[in-house]
């Protein structure tokens, strides 16, 4: 049995291991290049747990974050960290259903945990590779079952498509038609794009949106360079001013929903916003991509809005399941409970998430 980590800086490496466990597959939130979006060196690094045992392999890729100091007691004498998976869904995946071999595998990650200081961790697992039957009756992880993410079937006609859209979205899809000439789409285009993280950030500003979706310049930076070649933004512009926009990414066979904006002030961008994410599945499946993720709502709730604009274009689900785990029982309490004091009037809202103590407003 070999074990070993991946460093974030061993691009080559750790696609190779990625092909491997994915049977020579690639899903592009378990790339290197995806993580890269998200990583800061100084705080937010991120690395891939390798368990090799004769043809049999682990793959686990993980952000590994330090937890704040102010938060340290009496127990903690030196650094401690908690791991999280990407924005997006990954877990730990392997190349064999050999349930012996998982449970040894995730073990050393927990013997690796201990040795490292690492005291909990948080996993989103993949709704489409369905990862999360490893921990199935697995207590001490869970996996909890949080919400249906919506699919699109690209693998029908143009037609069929559309069709398969509930009968008001295909009324707006057929009078928002008179759009068609003005869509346009891009990977990389820098100007265009500066245009769409200017209207994001405005959007987001003005639905008041959680921290959780808003980024900096330097993730924008990351995600122009990823969208060259795995991705694209369509888009409507009026003179120099732009409507709306969607990013889509993609890999071989599947394609992810990443982040939509619209300008609310301009009374045709709802119909436009729908019409683009049509368009975005057509293009989708242009190039050869059989499936769209596009996510599920903003809460848990079976009538969330966002939920709802999602089923309008299709009626195929997936259930998202996160998994929690803390390794230090003693440490984390230690942290959670000095984060209660010092942000009391949080308790009420963020006490049942694992990571509560990265939430200070």
């Amino acid at each position: 049995m070999i074990r070993k980590i991946i460093q974030s800086k061993n691009h080559i490496e750790w696609d190779g291991y990625l092909r491997r466990a994915l049977d020579r597959k690639i899903d592009l939130h378990f790339t290197n290049r995806y993580h890269q979006l998200f990583s800061n060196k100084e705080t937010n690094d991120y690395e891939a747990f390798i368990v090799e045992e004769d043809d049999r392999l682990f793959f686990y890729p993980y952000f590994k974050k330090v937890i704040p100091e102010k938060y340290y007691g009496r127990i903690i004498k030196s650094r401690v960290y908690d791991i999280s998976s990407v924005f997006g869904y990954t877990g730990p995946v392997t190349n064999t259903n050999n349930e012996n071999f998982f449970k040894m595998a995730y073990e050393e990650f927990k013997l690796y945990c201990l040795e490292s200081n690492i005291i909990a961790e948080l996993i989103r697992f993949n709704p489409h590779l369905k990862n999360h039957r490893f921990f199935i009756g697995y207590e001490k992880v869970g996996p909890i079952p949080l919400k249906d993410y919506i699919y699109i079937d690209l693998n029908r006609s143009k037609n069929d498509i559309l069709n398969g859209y509930k009968k008001r979205m295909q009324e707006y899809i057929k009078s928002a038609s008179v759009f068609s000439s003005v869509v346009e789409i891009t990977s990389c285009n820098l100007d265009i794009f500066i245009k769409f993280c200017d209207l994001y950030k405005k959007h987001m500003s003005v639905i008041g949106a959680s921290d959780y979706y808003k980024f900096n310049d330097e993730y924008f930076r990351k995600l122009h360079k990823l969208i060259e070649n795995d991705g694209f933004l369509i888009y409507i512009m009026e003179g120099s001013k732009m409507i709306a926009g969607l990013i889509f990414l993609h890999d071989e066979k599947m394609g992810f929903y990443h982040h939509g904006a619209r300008d609310i002030n301009v009374s045709e961008s709802s119909l436009i916003n729908k019409y683009l994410f049509h368009r975005a599945f057509i293009k989708l499946k242009e190039i050869g991509v059989n499936r769209c993720l596009l996510g599920g709502g903003i809460s848990e709730s079976s009538t969330d809005r966002l939920l709802q604009f999602k089923n309008n274009y299709s009626n195929i689900t997936e259930k998202f399941f996160l998994g929690k785990r803390v390794f230090d029982q003693s440490k984390y309490e230690e942290i959670c409970n000095n984060w209660r004091k010092l942000y009391p009037d949080l308790v009420h809202k963020y006490d049942s998430f694992i990571d509560k103590y990265r939430f200070e407003t």
